[in-house]
């Protein structure tokens, strides 16, 4: 018993991080089309509400933190010092900018946020390819844009793959983009 209260007070600061992090941000997972409003030359953009996929080269407006683009996806076979951990695999890299549109500070994370798979679902670990650097991985001050890249280590013989995007870790909904290599 006297072990249990020991714990309490451990247990207790996991249920409060948790229900911050849970509760901390009203922001959605759930991406929308940024295309320009078409009365003015200097109009804002305007986020177009969606629920497909979107593409490379797009745009979109994660929740109200973020402005991402996935700018392009190459593979590439190695870096000078990486290599992929299975032989024949290669890298697959996204050139990604985003923009943290909020008013705060915001985190981003190319491991945690970003995932990969393919049409029948396989997922895709996140990899290191040094020709690939500097990743998306930092805090962005608000208002400021980020520019970096993602890597995941698969097999040169599937071309087709959804990245996803999870701007809010532990809320549901996801951005999903189409890739094809």
């Amino acid at each position: 018993m006297q072990n249990i209260h020991r714990l309490l007070p451990y247990l207790a600061i996991v249920v409060t991080i948790l229900s911050l992090v849970a509760c901390g941000s009203s922001a959605s997972n759930t991406g929308t089309t940024v295309t320009p409003t078409p009365t003015s030359a200097t109009a804002t953009a305007t986020p177009t509400p969606s629920t497909h996929h979107f593409m490379v080269g797009e745009t979109v407006k994660v929740g109200d933190t973020w402005n991402v683009t996935i700018t392009s996806a190459k593979t590439s076979p190695s870096g000078q010092y990486s290599h992929p951990q299975k032989a024949g695999n290669v890298f697959l890299v996204f050139d990604i900018t985003v923009k943290n549109i909020s008013s705060q500070e915001q985190n981003i994370s190319s491991i945690a946020q970003f995932h990969l798979t393919d049409a029948s679902g396989q997922q895709y670990m996140a990899a290191y390819d040094d020709a690939a650097a500097p990743t998306l991985d930092g805090k962005v001050e608000a208002g400021s844009p980020l520019k970096g890249y993602v890597t995941f280590e698969v097999p040169p013989s599937v071309k087709a793959f959804l990245l996803s995007f999870e701007a809010v870790l532990f809320s549901p909904g996801q951005t999903i983009w189409d890739i094809h290599v």
